[in-house]
């Protein structure tokens, strides 16, 4: 499992979480699983697309966009204590 931090910096007031992940888990998956949480969170803040991006711990400065649906978290490398954005 990898522990990540989820932000989401376009809904005001939203509180990071940490999430644990298994690095097989796809971005489609992943998608489902944020879509939910933050709708739960945020009182049904999504009704569009969104983007799903990771900052690594090691390179702040480096952001990895998530774009591709079938790919997992290991092929992005995603590690524990990432950071991974959700913005639309």
């Amino acid at each position: 499992m990898v522990s990540v931090t989820v932000d989401c910096p376009n809904v005001i007031g939203f509180a990071k979480m940490t999430k644990k992940l298994p690095p097989t888990m796809t971005i489609q998956k992943l998608r489902l699983l944020l879509q939910r949480a933050i709708n739960r969170k945020s009182e049904g803040a999504f009704s569009h697309k969104f983007s799903i991006s990771a900052v690594s711990s090691k390179t702040p400065d480096v952001v990895v966009p998530l774009d591709n649906d079938m790919r997992d978290l290991f092929f992005y490398s995603v590690e524990n204590g990432d950071t991974i954005f959700v913005r639309w």
